[in-house]
């Protein structure tokens, strides 16, 4: 991806509250010091995935402290549950059969993830998950 500076920026903070997410993709670099981070942001790349965001797939509560629950209007076999950090490292993978299940999140220290379930078919949906 290529990187483009805000004029106008100071610093280059800067916040969206309503990022155009549904057709781009784009990263954001971070420095303090001498620290850097890259952060990158990805959407669905197909139609078919851009439908399963809306797929009848809840996730609570959300912010969590120790578990999230998993609900789905439908019966998913062989689903796949994946949880991110913020680096793109994954931290858990696990099968999901049936309407709904407990993930037990524990373990992991306060932040932002991203949990991403993939089902028999291929549809994908993603969400952010706040831990505090």
């Amino acid at each position: 991806l290529k990187g483009n500076t805000l004029t106008g920026e100071i610093n280059q903070n800067y916040y969206n509250a309503t990022p155009e997410t549904a057709s781009k993709a784009y990263w954001v670099i971070s420095t303090k010091g001498n620290c850097y981070q890259k952060t990158y942001h990805a959407v669905p790349t197909s139609l078919s995935q851009q439908a399963a965001l809306t797929n009848g797939i809840q996730i609570f509560p959300n912010p969590f402290t120790q578990e999230i629950i998993i609900q789905s209007e439908r019966n998913l076999n062989n689903a796949q549950v994946l949880v991110f950090d913020s680096n793109g490292r994954n931290l858990l993978s696990e099968s999901f059969n049936g309407t709904s299940s407990t993930l037990n999140l524990e373990q992991l220290p306060a932040g932002l993830y991203m949990l991403q379930i993939q089902d028999e078919s291929g549809l994908v949906s993603t969400s952010k998950l706040v831990k505090y």
